[in-house]
């Protein structure tokens, strides 16, 4: 075997090595508790750009393997299009809306600890109205003794719940009709 093709076997199996190492959170689906809620509104609504202090791709399990989103995309843009299905699901989804919801996601801290872990967002919820009000929500779970199991299932299955979690926090809060009416 020539130097070059020990090389590439090398490139190739370090490649597929360190691509079983991170684990990929699942695509979003609607909540039906996030639908029933929204149902109670009447006006439609578009959603805007969810920016980040900190755009982020991935966050680091246990410092050594990545939970990554889907679609090479960054956790506030997976916020932003749970926002529209959620918006879409419910039907009051409108690109032409008047009012847009926006926001900022100003941070996102992680865990995944031996006993517990955790998801927690805090992000600041605009309006095209000029209204704005900031939440934080802490999506807690149990963790694993295991690595694997830590960094592999829990951190990666517990992002969507965390998610569904946060966008019902935002619109059960008394501001969010602030933000339209």
């Amino acid at each position: 075997m020539s130097l070059k093709s020990i090389k590439n076997l090398t490139v190739i199996t370090a490649a597929i090595v360190l691509s079983a190492c991170s684990a990929q959170v699942s695509r979003y689906h609607s909540s039906a508790d996030n639908v029933n809620a929204l149902r109670n509104i009447t006006t439609k609504l578009d959603v805007g750009e969810i920016t980040a202090t900190k755009p982020t791709k991935s966050v680091m399990c246990r410092l050594a393997n990545p939970v990554i989103m889907p679609n090479d995309g960054t956790i506030n843009e997976y916020i932003e299009n749970a926002f529209t299905e959620e918006l879409k699901m419910a039907g009051l989804y409108d690109k032409n809306a008047s009012i847009i919801i926006s926001g900022n996601l100003n941070n996102t801290t992680a865990s995944s600890g031996m006993s517990d872990g955790h998801w927690t967002f805090d992000m600041t919820v605009k309006s095209s109205n000029g209204k704005s009000f900031n939440i934080i929500h802490k999506h807690e779970y149990s963790g694993s003794f295991i690595g694997g199991v830590a960094c592999r299932e829990n951190m990666p299955d517990e992002f969507e719940p965390a998610v569904e979690e946060l966008i019902n926090a935002i619109i059960i809060d008394p501001r969010f009709k602030g933000l339209f009416s």
